[in-house]
């Protein structure tokens, strides 16, 4: 895992959600359309879904190919996230909650 990959704007990736305390949206998938400290919003089929971050774990397409980010170590709002990246990903790489 890289900085770049958790400092990136993930509005217009492409985004599946793999795991979730809500199982009525795990496999959900569309393209970010909204990003918030504790949501993404997600475009599908004609309808925009409201996904929270907090205990989901989510695959992202990326320009550098596919990453699975849990959505808490991505609670922060987008315009700080590339300020707090290094100590996200030392809390990645830790596999440590950083919230």
């Amino acid at each position: 895992m890289r900085i770049q990959d958790v400092a990136d704007d993930f509005i217009g990736c492409k985004t599946r959600v793999i795991e979730s305390r809500n199982p009525q949206i795990v496999g959900v998938e569309g393209i970010v359309i909204d990003e918030t400290k504790n949501t993404f919003t997600l475009r599908n089929d004609a309808k925009s879904i409201i996904i929270p971050k907090e205990r989901a774990k989510f695959q992202f397409e990326t320009g550098s190919g596919e990453i699975v980010l849990k959505g808490d170590w991505i609670r922060i709002s987008p315009e700080n996230r590339l300020k707090e990246s290094k100590r996200v990903l030392r809390a990645i790489n830790r596999s440590e909650k950083i919230w």
